[in-house]
């Protein structure tokens, strides 16, 4: 298979294709009502899973998990999936493929195979977006948009040349996020929007090596080395060629050297924020409070990716600590490291798919790993000896 980069030329008769092979077998699918359907039911099963599960364990969340085991996981080594062994993100998308952003490039796994796709000159992808059934993601001073083609096969296209400014050299894309409008690109030295036409650049922004973050319809970071958080909200009216942006600092502060790592809203509708190494906030009343501290997770442990799964567990990767795992009202259940059978104590990105298989992405490995509280293992007699803790829902047993 070939698998192209394409760099758009302004002149529609002019374009550079940069060719990359590689072999896989990719699992198509010949008819897009096929992609719906699929992942329409997966969604209603992991949703009744989700609720089973949550019902099952409830209320006694602490008492339960103490009798839990080791998580059942499922290991890709670099190796297997062809980059590299620094796993920065993942990403499943509505197709049921499975992206992985690297060191040098993307793989991509659709449940049988994998595929590498290598970025010009082999720059990192440490973030990768979803927006109207394409992935968007940057390297070093690119920003790219892949799709699936016509035939079925993964193609990458260049947004370089749709930028309505004149940079050339930007850094790296240290982030990216994306709702109804369009994604927002962080890198280095400048912050980029795409709208779905074309790239802007976004003045006005505080630049630094941040997180951005998707809430409703407007995106939030924090830029490192100041105490606030920024709201970024991006319109275009109807009659509008132009995006309108508007930049707000909100009226509370942290830390100056708090590094924001994620912001979510938990299942009360609360706004949480996750810090590297400050613990975790909660915003109430315009008024930002320390919910829980940074000595619960240890000493000298800092946080790097949070997701609130479907059924309301809180999964936190590390930098060099493993994996956390915390209930809705934020009390660390678990903790996972290398040892417990996770594979790697570096957990750069967490994600949930449609099947509500937990992906771990880090150093030196992918993760696929079966919730604890729904399916576990222990060691018994020797090492070669499993015994499995089976979650009993109204589904069946999970």
């Amino acid at each position: 298979m070939i698998v192209s980069f394409t760099y758009l030329n302004p002149d529609p008769n002019s374009v550079k294709k940069i060719s990359m092979p590689g072999i896989v077998k990719l699992v198509t699918f010949a008819l897009p009502a096929v992609f719906l359907m699929v992942s329409i039911v997966c969604s209603l099963l992991h949703s009744a899973i989700a609720r089973a599960a949550e019902t099952a364990v409830s209320p006694s969340t602490n008492t339960y998990y103490a009798s839990i085991g080791a998580p059942l996981t499922r290991i890709h080594t670099a190796k297997q999936h062809g980059g590299h062994n620094q796993n920065w993100t993942s990403v499943q998308t509505s197709d049921g493929l499975i992206y992985v952003g690297h060191t040098e490039g993307i793989s991509q796994w659709d449940g049988e195979n994998w595929l590498n796709i290598k970025t010009p000159h082999s720059t990192p992808v440490r973030s990768i977006s979803e927006f109207k059934n394409a992935l968007y993601f940057g390297t070093t001073n690119d920003i790219f948009k892949l799709f699936i083609n016509a035939e079925g096969k993964p193609q990458i296209i260049s947004l370089m040349s749709t930028l309505d400014a004149n940079v050339e050299e930007f850094g790296e894309i240290f982030s990216t996020s994306a709702n109804a409008s369009g994604v927002l690109f962080s890198a280095t030295d400048h912050t980029f929007f795409f709208d779905g036409d074309a790239l802007h650049l976004v003045e006005g922004v505080e630049n630094s090596k941040h997180m951005v973050f998707s809430l409703n319809d407007d995106f939030y970071y924090k830029p490192r080395n100041l105490p606030n958080i920024y709201r970024l909200s991006i319109t275009k009216p109807a009659a509008a060629t132009l995006n309108i942006y508007k930049h707000t600092k909100l009226p509370f502060t942290l830390p100056k050297d708090a590094r924001v790592m994620e912001i979510l809203r938990s299942p009360d509708d609360e706004l949480l924020i996750f810090t590297e190494r400050d613990g975790i906030f909660r915003i109430d009343d315009e008024q930002i409070i320390q919910v829980v501290a940074p000595s619960k997770f240890g000493a000298q442990t800092q946080l790097y990716d949070v997701i609130l799964s479907c059924d309301g567990f809180y999964y936190v990767g590390s930098t060099y600590s493993g994996l956390f795992i915390l209930d809705s009202k934020l009390n660390i259940l678990r903790h996972y490291e290398e040892q417990d059978g996770i594979s790697m104590n570096t957990v750069f990105s967490v994600n949930e798919d449609l099947q509500g298989n937990i992906w771990l992405t880090g150093i030196p490995n992918v993760v696929k790993m079966r919730p604890p509280h729904v399916v576990s293992q222990f060691k018994a007699g020797n090492t070669s000896t499993e015994i499995l803790v089976l979650k009993n829902t109204r589904l069946g047993v999970f």
